[in-house]
């Protein structure tokens, strides 16, 4: 049986805020050291949320390993069984290889924090973010 004890994040949320100005940013903690990725700001929630998941995209990138190119396909709200989500479809490149890595989170009166959230949902799967 695996020891839990060994296996810890890298990378941990933070938070994911529209700063003054109307810019987005997303921190991220790795080994405790902040990173943060800063994304537009829009007028309308879409944007918002495209601000967000393109900001969580830039701490990533300043913490995942270099082959890994990330890409934002698409974040949207869905509905699905009743409940909201936000869903992100996010494209990694990693040398030759071509993936697409889908995350979700609930959706909350946070549409910032939710966009961001999903974003690490779909790529800890390839880069042990929580």
């Amino acid at each position: 049986m695996p020891d839990k004890k060994r296996w810890t994040p890298r990378v941990r949320f933070v938070e994911a805020a529209v700063a003054n100005g109307g810019n987005v940013h997303v921190r991220l903690e790795r080994d405790g050291e902040a990173v943060i990725g800063r994304g537009a700001n829009g007028d309308t929630l879409m944007d918002e949320m495209r601000s967000s998941a393109q900001a969580a995209l830039d701490a990533l990138r300043q913490v995942a390993p270099a082959e890994m190119r990330f890409a934002l396909l698409e974040v949207a709200p869905v509905g699905a069984l009743g409940q909201s989500f936000v869903l992100a479809v996010i494209e990694l490149h990693r040398g030759r290889q071509l993936r697409t890595l889908l995350g979700v989170c609930p959706m909350s009166l946070n549409i910032v924090r939710d966009a961001a959230l999903a974003v690490l949902d779909a790529t800890n799967r390839v880069i042990g973010i929580v």
